[in-house]
């Protein structure tokens, strides 16, 4: 389940933003893009914390413990990199798009959307547990991050109708030319 995360989430991301933009579905589109960028935010935010934080995984040795934190001990040392968790956070910041977008839209479909996004999020966060990858701790501040990040991505973008990025990246077209290129 854990892969559905990383790589999935960015996979999936800018296949839904090309899809939306060669087959003119800007909802789907504006979906891939809002959710590349939250997964984005809330990545940079997890790899800073837990460099910073330098806290043991589970499996190092029978007796660590969830104490087991080290100021700047997770730079390039991935036995170190518990807190808080990045496949977590991915999926959450996932699930928190796509069910801020489908309520944008109007959409009844969110009633549906949320139990099933934030469900598959909760079996990425749990998985991560049963792997010994990570404490409850890990993956709740990753559950944490990763929500928040997703709603405040999504209504900044559609908050700020001026938003550069989205312009370029929502306005632009692709068209095929005469000699039969492909032309942004």
């Amino acid at each position: 389940v854990q892969y559905l995360a990383d790589p999935g989430a960015i996979i999936i991301g800018a296949s839904l933003y090309g899809v939306g933009r060669l087959a003119h579905w800007r909802e789907v589109a504006d979906l891939g893009l809002h959710g590349t960028e939250a997964v984005a935010v809330s990545g940079a935010l997890t790899t800073v914390l837990k460099g910073v934080v330098g806290r043991a995984r589970p499996y190092v040795s029978a007796d660590t413990t969830p104490s087991d934190f080290r100021f700047g001990r997770g730079f390039g040392q991935g036995a170190y990199q518990s807190f808080p968790s990045g496949h977590t956070t991915v999926a959450f910041a996932a699930a928190a798009v796509v069910t801020s977008e489908s309520s944008h839209w109007g959409s009844r479909a969110v009633w549906f959307v949320a139990p099933a996004m934030y469900g598959g999020a909760t079996l990425v966060a749990l998985s991560r547990m049963y792997n010994n990858a990570h404490w409850a701790s890990d993956v709740a501040l990753g559950a944490a991050i990763g929500t928040f990040s997703g709603i405040k991505v999504v209504r900044f973008n559609h908050t700020r109708a001026h938003d550069r990025l989205d312009r370029w990246l929502l306005g632009a077209e692709i068209a095929p030319t005469p000699d039969g290129r492909v032309a942004v």
